[in-house]
């Protein structure tokens, strides 16, 4: 019986790339992957800001021949060692069109089981006799990808928040713009969207906000569940909550008039929402400060633009 997961009966033997099995797949699937040790040189970790992420240096495209017309890219010798340099160089050397990346992509599987081990920069005058891992084309196209879906769209919207700041007419709209700047500089760029936020998006989709386009449907549900999770109780409530104090547990459980109170404590806990209210400190110390209890976090914050420690005996 065959071992078809035996690699040396099908590399360079001449067969079909759809008759590969699964396992010959994965192989090739690894022989594409990064390196990890490479991973955070060669493109921005997803932890990095989105400031960090722009200023990050990228090889641009260069305009670049076709497969037919060219000197081969792809090739059988081995790559050549990978030294730190050699690495550091893949962050500046200019890389070929999408058009190009994207039929080395395609041609990639056959190649790899024909014997190919090794990529040039094809298009490059003199830079056509180093051989680099296969691996390589993975870059290039992660390149073009962050170029084209993340980082033009960013870049357009500091822009525009450079513009708004320098607005003449609005002073809060050079407040506001100043302070989306500020975050610019603290919002991982590839993370997923924090907060009540639950489509699992990455934070660079959330350039449109910073922009005179059109939000999208998923913008829109995303501020309609941020909303969604915010509940807003009066003055009462607070008033309320302090009748509570010298009350036994069982009483306020069983007594009709504190249902509402305890409903409500239970939708956000079980709801995961922020409810938002304010409360009157008392005849002794005039002044009303604001509440937040994060049902999520089970917090309960307060403010005070007097800043009063409540931790303090006033």
């Amino acid at each position: 019986m065959s071992d078809d997961s035996d690699l040396t009966k099908w590399h360079s033997r001449g067969k079909n790339w759809d008759d590969v099995p699964s396992m010959i797949q994965e192989i090739r699937t690894q022989c594409l992957e990064i390196p990890n040790a490479y991973q955070s040189t060669l493109l921005p970790a997803a932890g990095l800001s989105i400031n960090d992420m722009l200023d990050f240096p990228l090889p641009k495209l260069v305009p670049s021949q076709s497969l037919q017309e060219s000197i081969p890219y792809l090739r059988q010798e081995p790559s050549d060692p990978l030294t730190k340099t050699c690495v550091l160089s893949l962050r500046h050397l200019p890389i070929p069109m999408a058009s190009v990346i994207t039929e080395l992509l395609r041609a990639l599987p056959q190649a790899w089981l024909d014997g190919y081990e090794s990529i040039q920069y094809a298009h490059l005058p003199g830079k056509a006799t180093t051989h680099f891992p296969l691996w390589v084309i993975t870059f290039w196209s992660s390149v073009v990808k962050l170029r084209g879906r993340v980082r033009k769209y960013w870049h357009n919207a500091r822009l525009w928040l450079e513009r708004q700041m320098r607005d003449p007419h609005s002073p809060e709209r050079r407040r506001l713009a100043r302070e989306a700047n500020d975050l610019l500089a603290l919002l991982p760029w590839n993370r997923k969207k924090a907060g009540a936020v639950s489509d699992n998006e990455p934070d660079h989709q959330l350039w449109r906000y910073l922009s005179d386009e059109w939000l999208q449907s998923d913008d829109e549900n995303d501020m309609l569940e941020m909303a969604w999770g915010i509940r807003v109780e009066g003055v009462q409530f607070t008033n309320k909550l302090l009748t509570l104090r010298d009350i036994p547990e069982e009483e306020y459980q069983a007594q009709q008039r504190f249902c509402w109170i305890y409903e409500l404590g239970c939708d956000i806990i079980e709801g995961r929402q922020v409810l938002l209210t304010i409360g009157h400190l008392g005849p002794e110390n005039k002044h009303w400060v604001a509440f937040a209890i994060d049902g999520k976090q089970k917090q309960l914050n307060y403010g005070d633009s007097w800043q009063f420690d409540p931790n303090k005996d006033s």
